[in-house]
């Protein structure tokens, strides 16, 4: 994948590598069996495929779904369709409200909020969403008009819901 702002067309795990510190580690199944090795957390993104030599193309495409910083590993799931690569639940926060405080929903509004603490938001999707992820951004909009955002800091996967 390409990045516009790095100034040419290159991969981006390639360019962060030229900044960042390599750190090899595993990358684990969901059964957890070390299935391969990775070279860096930052080289691979919640929901993207990976390669995993001597793994990858027996059975399927394996897909990233967590990282662990602490443990240094990266956790993969198989196939796209893999519960654990879809989230039901977010919490996010602190709200960055555009018009400086929340704005009312009522009745008429398709976006139920199931609650909201403080400066915090917890979401429900009505459908689970792919490739979600702590760091990334909840955004809210009301047709094309933006509402807030705040950084995404925990996910609820679909497996975990059942």
């Amino acid at each position: 994948m390409g990045i516009c702002f790095v100034g040419e067309r290159r991969r981006f795990d390639k360019f962060l590598a030229e900044y960042l510190p390599q750190r090899e580690g595993d990358v684990v199944a969901s059964n957890g069996r070390v299935i391969g090795r990775h070279h860096g957390l930052f080289t691979k993104t919640i929901g993207q495929a990976a390669s995993i030599p001597g793994v990858s193309g027996m059975n399927g495409k394996w897909y990233i779904y967590a990282k662990d910083p602490v443990k240094n590993c990266m956790y993969a799931a198989l196939g796209r369709e893999n519960p654990l690569l879809f989230s039901n639940d977010i919490t996010a926060g602190p709200m960055h409200w555009i018009a400086g405080t929340a704005p009312e929903f009522g009745p008429d509004n398709r976006l139920e909020l199931d609650a909201q603490v403080r400066d915090h938001i917890s979401v429900r999707f009505r459908d689970a969403q792919f490739g979600v992820a702590s760091g990334q951004y909840l955004t809210l909009y009301q047709g094309d008009v933006c509402l807030g955002s705040a950084p995404i800091g925990s996910t609820t996967d679909t497996a975990r819901n059942r």
